[in-house]
């Protein structure tokens, strides 16, 4: 009996040692970097958990409502609570968010043209919309990060949602933009129509 006891008593102590050296888990409290903006299912940062990550930082030149010219280093955010976009903006020691309608215009390097060339993102609703394709038909899109379209014009008309099979329409007999469209590459079918080339 005396034997069982003490091996009983030896596995506790044993036990009682791997426990310790096993760390508690406690949820972060830090507040999320400049730019280190969460998703909401993010729930080990408990409060942080408010913006919802889109598109990579870009540098972005701010008009304000009264003229003011703001440069930020950032990413176009959704603010989850609110259902608006903004940009972060930063000087000296505070963080601001610069929302959709506090601008006349946002603009940014044309990753589609050249660095040299900026493409500007105008106000609409709760977002900014960028031009990215001009000619008879104009292509624009939310967010600067690939050759996505969201919304096309055709012939100076109203702006309206991309539609592929409503553009596929225009397109007619230029081959080389209906080989685009086939693939479903309609930015540069899109392009290709705007250049006449056949």
């Amino acid at each position: 009996m005396k034997l069982l006891s003490i091996f009983v008593l030896i596995m506790s102590l044993g036990n009682i040692g791997s426990a310790q050296v096993i760390p508690d888990y406690k949820p972060s409290t830090k507040a999320p970097d400049l730019f280190d903006v969460l998703s909401p299912n993010a729930k080990k940062h408990g409060p942080y958990k408010t913006y919802k990550k889109t598109v990579r930082k870009y540098i972005y030149e701010i008009e304000m409502k009264d003229g003011s010219i703001l440069k930020t280093n950032s990413e176009i955010l959704r603010d989850s609570v609110s259902d608006k976009y903004f940009l972060y903006y930063s000087k000296d020691t505070l963080l601001k968010k610069i929302f959709v309608e506090e601008t006349n215009k946002i603009s940014r390097p044309n990753p589609f043209v050249s660095n040299l060339v900026k493409i500007e993102g105008l106000p609409i609703d709760n977002m900014w919309r960028f031009n990215i394709l001009k000619g008879r038909i104009n292509a624009y899109c939310y967010f600067v990060k690939s050759t996505e379209i969201n919304e096309i014009q055709v012939n100076g008309g109203d702006i309206i949602p991309f539609n592929a099979e409503y553009l596929s329409s225009f397109l007619g007999d230029f081959n080389k933009a209906v080989l685009a469209w086939n693939i479903k590459d309609y930015y540069n079918a899109i392009r290709l129509f705007n250049l006449g080339t056949n």
